[in-house]
């Protein structure tokens, strides 16, 4: 498991497409539009990722993924 906190970006100005012999170009401006935080438990051999993502990284926010995670995998007896 993990978790990773990203900046949400947005383009300012529009790129100017790639056309046969020359590459597309980007500008370097952008505009912040806040950060989100993305939480991540992988299990590889049986090939499942559970993603969740928040608008803000707390405990609660991290045990409330933990609590999804032990219903996916709970036991009726």
């Amino acid at each position: 498991m993990d978790e990773s906190p990203k900046q949400l970006i947005r383009e300012t100005r529009q790129p100017i497409d790639a056309y046969p012999g020359r590459l597309a170009k980007y500008d370097y401006e952008y505009e912040r539009c806040g950060t989100c935080n993305i939480f991540l438990a992988n299990e590889p051999l049986m090939g499942k990722r559970y993603l969740k993502i928040t608008e803000r990284r707390t405990k609660q926010d991290w045990a409330i993924f933990l609590e999804e995670i032990a219903k996916r995998y709970s036991i009726d007896y």
